[in-house]
């Protein structure tokens, strides 16, 4: 990253990731609700997959340890159950029409086993698969509906975890520490009702929705997600370059980004603090924070290279053409009429009509097909 033919053009500031963000509390009731709500949830997978939970299944009480099947099951109990005398789902990630709800999208395919370039077709079973994980996620109610209905971007689902509507959320390293706040600074307060509340852990392993005869999922994916990052360039019409490289080294330098790390929640980037994150940070909610962080990046390393979006020029439409599709397909779908969804139907849904206008944003880099299989 920051490389161009093998010379580095830019700076490195700050690495981005996400984490999974929780309320340990209502995890924890979840948890001890489970065995009352456990056929009901069951039942209401079956709709989807033919079978419902998978066999022998029981939800883990460390959510580091969940896959797709305990986000949902979770999701259930807390839409179903009322707390502040409401039932509504309070499972939440970005879904205003712009990048960052794409990247929640694009993520999960990836975790699902799709490729770059099933990513770029839009037309693959894996790509299939995690729309219909997100229509089934909204259609039984366990996303948040101010997600597309306000729609929500990162600083709204700060507000639904300060009103309650939120128990789980994806963030990024900065959004951990703005939903913590500091409570010595007024500029910067919470917006948990209990600060001490917040979990955090890597992301959930992502499964097929589908199960064999056996009960098992058909296939598993992993926890890999993509790792992004923000750099200081200096442009050529820069009246003094050396001064700004000069610049640029400074604020890079160890004390200068662990204080600017700590301080407004970036994931550093220099070695000789991540490599000592305990020395560099507290060991508190900002040490908890960089160290899920760390193990969440150790999970997306592939044959030693970071695993990033599609890095096209056309990533902005590509990005654009995965939210029109979550709107249409998942939030406006109409299960009355049209049926429960499969993962079949989504897919020749997607080919017929998403993958035609990513053939003509990508025009002859659009990537050749290729043989569908499914990892076992």
């Amino acid at each position: 990253l920051g490389y161009v033919n093998n010379a580095p053009y830019y700076i490195p500031r700050k690495l981005e990731t996400r984490v999974m963000f929780y309320l340990k509390s209502k995890v924890a009731d979840a948890v001890g609700k489970f065995p009352k709500y456990k056929d009901q949830i069951s039942a209401e997978l079956k709709k989807y997959n033919s079978y419902g939970l998978p066999a022998g299944y029981n939800l883990e009480a460390d959510p580091s340890q969940w896959d797709y099947f305990d986000l949902f099951t979770v999701g259930y109990i807390w839409a179903k159950e009322k707390y502040n005398d409401v039932s509504q789902g309070r499972v939440a990630h970005r879904g205003a029409r712009y990048d960052g709800t794409a990247l929640d999208l694009i993520e999960r395919a990836y975790q699902l086993g799709a490729s770059k370039d099933d990513i770029l077709r839009m037309d693959g079973s894996k790509v299939a698969d995690m729309f219909t994980w997100e229509n089934v996620f909204i259609k039984s109610g366990i996303y948040s509906p101010g997600m597309w209905q306000d729609p929500w971007k990162g600083a709204n689902i700060y507000n639904g975890v300060k009103d309650g509507k939120v128990y789980l959320a994806f963030f990024q390293q900065i959004d951990c520490f703005n939903v913590h706040g500091w409570s010595e600074d007024p500029g910067m307060s919470t917006y948990l009702p209990d600060a001490n509340d917040m979990g955090l852990s890597v992301m959930p392993q992502a499964v097929s929705l589908a199960v064999d005869k056996t009960g098992k999922p058909v296939y598993e994916g992993t926890r890999q997600i993509t790792t992004g990052g923000w750099w200081w360039g200096i442009p050529k019409t820069s009246p003094n370059p050396k001064l700004a490289y000069e610049f640029a080294r400074y604020i890079t330098s160890h004390d200068i980004q662990a204080k600017e790390c700590s301080k407004f929640g970036m994931l550093p980037v220099r070695k000789d603090i991540l490599n000592n994150l305990s020395l560099a940070f507290d060991e508190g909610w900002v040490g908890e924070i960089f160290k899920t962080s760390v193990d969440q990046i150790k999970l997306q390393f592939d044959q030693d290279k970071v695993v990033t979006v599609p890095l096209v020029k056309e990533y902005p439409r590509v990005a654009q053409n995965y939210v029109d599709a979550w709107y249409k397909h998942c939030v406006e779908y109409d299960e009355a009429k049209d049926g429960i969804v499969t993962s079949a139907k989504m897919k020749e849904a997607l080919a017929k009509d998403y993958a035609a206008k990513e053939k003509e944003i990508l025009g002859t880099d659009y990537p050749a097909a290729v043989a569908d299989t499914t990892k076992k």
